[in-house]
């Protein structure tokens, strides 16, 4: 009898504990790496941006006049390297280069 009562006692907490786990929700949204409207700005604003898109380690912009780049700025923000080459500026950010150009774009 008492290891019934044992076997009820344990599928009820393990009962609870997977419920938690499935009904309470989480916030799946996560955070921008950077100041994105500051990135943003840094780029000669919104105006100046053609297009924005991951590469890897890199973000590869596509911008209108790239004399509006603030080159100082984007280092400050975390680019550890910049590239201007015509229209294009590759900028490399590491690991948060894919979530950078996502969360740019959305901002856009």
């Amino acid at each position: 009898m008492n290891d019934y009562i044992l076997y009820i006692i344990i599928a009820v907490i393990l009962l609870v504990v997977c419920l938690y786990f499935l009904l309470i929700p989480r916030n799946k949204e996560k955070e921008s790496p950077i100041d994105i409207q500051g990135f943003i700005e840094a780029l000669g604003g919104a105006d100046n941006i053609k297009s924005v898109r991951p590469d890897k380690s890199r973000v590869k912009v596509t911008l209108f006049d790239v004399s509006r780049v603030n080159e100082a700025r984007l280092k400050s923000l975390g680019a550890t390297g910049v590239v201007m080459a015509n229209d294009k500026v590759t900028l490399i950010f590491g690991k948060a280069s894919e979530d950078i150009a996502e969360y740019t774009k959305k901002e856009l």
